[in-house]
């Protein structure tokens, strides 16, 4: 019986011991704003954080993108061409940050893709981590720099109230949209022109948001709020300056 025993307990402790046996060095959420037709991509390396070699293996288990998009991956060492949704990399040395995980990412359209990867240690699948990745395409400089004079659409928050405040000042109407990092839309609200919205945000839930708003693909911004509740309550807003355009 104490035999029994200790061979339960010395199997929870391996177990236990490779739980954590790597991490994704960028962080296991990544976000990526780029323009349209150009590559773009999101990358992480992964610590191996074993004394000895480790084999990862990665799967796409989500993945939600327009059908104009192309997509591939890179690992270590190989960069795959055909679409493929899963792959083996060559062993990792313990203790490095050899290993890494590349998304690459053509896309002729303005639009939102939302990718999820599943990674693991080829001998312990039960102990995998997943990737979520979040890339948006926005408007070339050149298609937007004619209207960088005109009025454009902005957005501030009010700290005192807990109140966000959408404004368009333009003569036309705008669409503002609000995405988590899972690419799901939390909110969608038309403003009219020369006018503006203002919503509650006190049960919203700390983390990354992606703001999308404008009248056309001409006038199309993108902004990254990221919310953290602390003790005195506490908001950061800031832009995303990809498109060349200070609001």
């Amino acid at each position: 019986m104490r035999g029994l025993i200790f061979s339960f307990l010395l199997i929870c402790s391996i177990q236990s011991s490779v739980a954590q046996n790597f991490v994704f060095t960028n962080g296991d959420t990544l976000s990526k704003v780029f323009e349209i037709n150009d590559y773009s991509w999101a990358h992480t390396k992964i610590e191996n954080l074993s004394e000895v070699n480790v084999i990862f293996k990665w799967e796409i288990i989500t993945y939600n993108h327009p059908a104009d998009w192309e997509f591939s991956m890179c690992d270590l060492p190989y960069c795959y061409t055909m679409g493929e949704m899963s792959g083996t990399m060559l062993p990792a040395t313990g203790e490095s940050i050899e290993a890494f995980l590349t998304l690459n990412i053509e896309a002729p359209s303005i639009d939102t893709g939302f990718y999820q990867i599943k990674v693991w240690d080829e001998l312990f699948p039960e102990n995998s981590d997943t990737l979520t990745i979040t890339m948006i395409s926005t408007p070339s400089f050149s298609a937007i720099e004619d209207d960088i004079q005109k009025p454009v659409p902005s957005y501030q928050y009010n700290d005192d109230v807990q109140k966000f405040t959408f404004k368009n000042p333009s003569d036309q109407q705008v669409k503002y949209e609000i995405y988590n990092v899972y690419g799901q839309l939390i909110l969608s609200y038309q403003i009219e022109p020369e006018s503006e919205k203002s919503i509650i945000l006190d049960d919203w839930k700390s983390g990354n948001y992606i703001l999308r708003y404008g009248a056309n693909e001409r006038s199309f911004y993108v902004g990254r709020i990221y919310i953290l509740y602390n003790t005195p309550f506490l908001w950061e807003i800031q832009d995303v300056p990809e498109l060349g355009v200070q609001l």
